[in-house]
C-alpha cells in the first residue's frame, strides 16, 4: 500500500507541475501582442503588408512580390508604363530608400 501513496503523490505532483508550465508557456508571446517581443527585440513600425500598399498607391503599380531582407522591406512592382521597379522601404519609418 506504501507504493500506491507513493505513485498518487507522484501523480498529483506531475499534474501541477504540468499546469504551471502550461500556465506560464502563454505568457511569452504575449508581450509581443502588445508592441515588445518577448527577448527584448522590437516590432517594426510599419509591417510588409501596410509597405506594400503604400508603395502601390504610391506608384499605381502592380506588386510583383514584396520580402523582408536586411533589416528592410524589398518590392519589386510593375508601373502602368511596364517597366519593373525594385524599391526599398524602411520598416521603422515607412520611407521608401534609394
Amino acid at each position: 500500500m506504501l507504493w500506491l501513496r507513493h505513485i498518487t503523490v507522484l501523480l498529483l505532483f506531475a499534474g501541477l507541475m504540468g499546469s504551471a508550465f502550461a500556465r506560464d508557456h502563454g505568457r511569452e508571446d504575449r508581450p509581443y501582442r502588445q508592441g515588445v517581443h518577448p527577448y527584448g527585440m522590437q516590432r517594426p513600425a510599419m509591417s510588409l503588408d501596410d509597405a506594400v500598399s503604400r508603395v502601390r498607391k504610391r506608384t499605381q503599380g502592380r506588386v510583383l512580390s514584396a520580402e523582408e531582407r536586411d533589416s528592410e522591406y524589398r518590392i519589386r512592382i510593375i508601373t502602368k508604363g511596364g517597366k519593373v521597379r525594385r524599391l526599398r522601404v524602411d520598416p521603422e519609418t515607412g520611407e521608401v530608400l534609394r
